[in-house]
């Protein structure tokens, strides 16, 4: 018998042992193919997988990360490590785990590699990586010699920082979610900005600067700015002006610099700054970017008026904040068909009309800066996008984000759903995400949306939840009462002010929406919100004829739904469903996310 021969018995063996849970068993039977072939990715991943069973963290992180190294273009490979670490307790990693492997190394490995993490999986990783380095060493000595938060980090820490790989991979392309190293990273940009004359001449510094105003961008300028820096800033810009008209010669620091403040593209003179290799890419997302988004905006194509004082307004809030800010895909790799997408949500519905051979027409109603766009056209072969947007500054992000992913089968208009008639086209399947509660009269918005849905097809809605969002009403009720938030200096002092108020933050400052401006002002200052609650929506439904299909499983909540009534038959029941959140009130603390049908 051949080597072929007996490693399909031994996979066959491990895989059966570790169905029978004898996972001792079954690591044996994997450690016998590698010993033919080392370098065997799948056995080594299966390793991983008993090792964590066996709760041997330290030994489930080695093979995870080697099936890692090894095949660097799996995305499985990669949610295996990526799920360890999200998984790890830091406190227990320092007092248990830190003699017997280093969990940068993971961190490190996958942030290297962003794209195949994904938008959200990016987003989790880079808070525990934020977790991790406030704990470290060098962070804590760092910090000590902070009296409050307007000291300043001296030069000579500043060069250990900068030579720290994991905080510019931390830092690079992410906004990190985590109030406490928020407030860290603005001491160092005020630090970098104070200290720029001493440490201009370092790469390093150069470096870290260079990511730190890639990440401010990204968070849209989020992060308020003291009375010093703001003068401090200014006397960089006056200077940069005079140096530029004269054309002398300027350090690379000092355009960075201001790029950790404000936008390059809006500074007079931009097109003068000579980029190096270093901060090539930060012209490419603050500059290049913007100038590519200006052109396409004259090429989009407007196919309806808008005369609805509050989509009025609600377009001028997208204008000036389009909404949201991304970089990575969630769908990268993965590649699918409609059938089988649908069928992965375990909805109640009559599949009359899907049809792996068939082109199905997707309208995204709001599609926003593109994401769903690019995550739906990149997964899906046989579909055709049709999206609309009332907002041109979020459809020229979403048609250039689309030209970066080479999505060929999107066609994007600007456009209001109360005018979606326009279109002359009907749908077997609409998207509409957060937005309807957005409306001035939602059921108009979800009747005009049920008109251009064809029979049988289905419908994806996501609404704010009024127990959902109870822990924030209150920040909601002072930002109508207190504040004129339209520009992004009264926002930072409200978010500020929030900040400040810390002790009442419960759940809300974990919020990816806290960090980012455009998602702030969405998030509590909303020019029009609805709220609803299980009942509401079934009456809504029940009104139009559409049949509800199902939650998605987002956070867990239908699993735990299960759970909780030890049985899966009222899953479609929405009268259990609102028995269920008003028991447990967060469970769908960020939207109620569901499928429906027209019959």
């Amino acid at each position: 018998m051949n080597h072929i021969d007996n490693n399909k018995i031994n996979k066959m063996l491990m895989n059966a042992l570790y169905q029978k849970k004898d996972f001792h068993g079954a690591l044996q039977e994997a450690l016998k193919i590698l010993k033919n072939n080392s370098s065997e990715v799948e056995t080594i991943s299966f390793i991983g997988n008993v090792f964590k069973e066996l709760n041997d963290i330290p030994s489930a992180f080695y093979y995870f990360k080697l099936a890692a190294e090894l095949d660097k273009f799996n995305e499985i490979k990669f949610e295996n490590l990526y799920s360890l670490l999200i998984e790890i307790d830091i406190d227990k990693y320092f007092s248990n785990f830190h003699k017997y492997f280093d969990i940068s190394e993971g961190f490190e490995l996958l942030l290297s590699n962003k794209k195949y993490l994904g938008n959200h999986n990016l987003t989790n990783l880079v808070i525990k990586t934020a977790e991790y380095l406030l704990k470290t060493e060098l962070f804590r000595k760092i910090k000590s010699k902070l009296v409050n938060d307007n000291s300043k980090i001296n030069a000579n820490d500043l060069d250990k920082l900068a030579n720290l790989n994991l905080l510019n991979l931390c830092i690079d392309e992410c906004v990190v979610c985590n109030i406490h190293f928020e407030k860290f990273l603005k001491i160092l940009r005020k630090s970098i900005l104070f200290n720029r004359q001493k440490i201009k001449n370092k790469v390093g510094i150069l470096q870290l600067s260079t990511n730190l105003a890639i990440n401010s961008y990204l968070n849209e300028y989020i992060w308020s700015e003291t009375l010093e820096e703001k003068k401090q800033i200014q006397k960089l810009k006056g200077n940069l002006v005079d140096n530029l008209k004269l054309d002398c010669e300027i350090n690379d620091l000092e355009y960075v610099c201001l790029g950790m403040y404000s936008k390059l593209v809006d500074f007079i003179f931009y097109n003068s700054i000579n980029f190096n290799n270093i901060t090539e890419k930060l012209k490419k997302i603050t500059v290049t970017n913007n100038l590519n988004e200006k052109r396409l905006r004259n090429s989009i194509k407007t196919i309806s008026s808008f005369n609805n004082q509050t989509t009025i307004k609600v377009k001028e809030q997208y204008e000036k904040f389009p909404y949201p800010q991304w970089i990575y895909s969630d769908t990268y790799l993965q590649k699918t068909d409609i059938v089988n997408f649908i069928k992965s949500f375990n909805l109640d519905y009559n599949n009359k009309i899907f049809d792996k051979s068939k082109i199905h027409n997707i309208l995204i109603a709001g599609c926003g800066t593109g994401k769903e766009i690019v995550d739906r056209g990149s997964m899906f072969s046989n579909v055709h996008i049709t999206a609309i947007d009332i907002s041109k500054s979020s459809i020229a992000y979403a048609l250039r984000k689309c030209n970066e992913y080479q999505i060929n089968n999107a066609e994007l208009f600007h456009c209001d759903i109360l005018n979606i008639d326009k279109l002359n086209k009907n749908f077997d399947m609409i998207l509409c995400n957060g937005v309807l509660h957005h409306m001035k009269e939602p059921i108009k918005g979800l009747e005009k949306l049920y008109n251009s849905l064809n029979k049988n097809g289905l419908m994806k809605i996501s609404l704010y939840s009024k127990i959902g969002r109870s822990s924030i009403s209150n920040f909601q009720e002072q930002a109508k009462k207190n504040y004129l938030l339209n520009n992004i200096e009264n926002l930072r002092i409200f978010r500020d002010k929030i900040i400040d108020d810390y002790s009442k933050l419960n759940n809300f400052i974990c919020w990816s929406d806290f960090y980012k401006t455009s998602e702030f002002k969405d998030l509590i200052c909303h020019e029009m919100e609805h709220q609803f609650t299980i009942s509401k929506i079934d009456k809504m439904l029940s009104k139009l004829g559409l049949k509800f299909c199902g939650f998605e499983n987002v956070a867990n909540v239908v699993d735990k739904f299960i759970d909780h009534y030890q049985s899966s038959d009222f899953i479609y029941d929405l009268t259990k469903w609102d028995e269920f959140e008003n028991k447990f009130k967060n469970s769908f603390a960020y939207m109620y996310q569901f499928w429906i049908e027209k019959v």
